[in-house]
């Protein structure tokens, strides 16, 4: 559940960041800016898709460890969270 929240919020952002530079500049908006901000779509949810995995296995790790805490509770687990690092792990029982 937390990798498409994190895949739509980086999407809303690029959006959100797209309309408000065109305004920023003083540009007007025309077909070839929406065409952009069409690729500007498909690049986010791509990069979504690339860094919520990686943020699930390295990141989130090592905020535990800073806040101290030893392990991951089952409620933060979910099915779209692959195991990798039981299967790294040279005694994984």
């Amino acid at each position: 559940m937390r990798q498409p929240a994190i895949i739509l919020a980086s999407l809303l952002f690029a959006l959100i960041g797209g309309i408000w530079l065109i305004f920023l500049l003083g540009q007007a908006v025309s077909v070839a800016s929406a065409v952009g901000l069409i690729a500007l779509a498909g690049l986010s949810s791509e990069f979504g898709m690339i860094t919520a995995p990686l943020l699930s296995l390295f990141v989130l790790p090592a905020v535990y460890k800073l806040l101290g805490r030893k392990r991951f509770v089952e409620e933060e687990l979910d099915a779209d969270t692959p195991m990798v690092a039981n299967v790294a792990h040279p005694n994984p029982l």
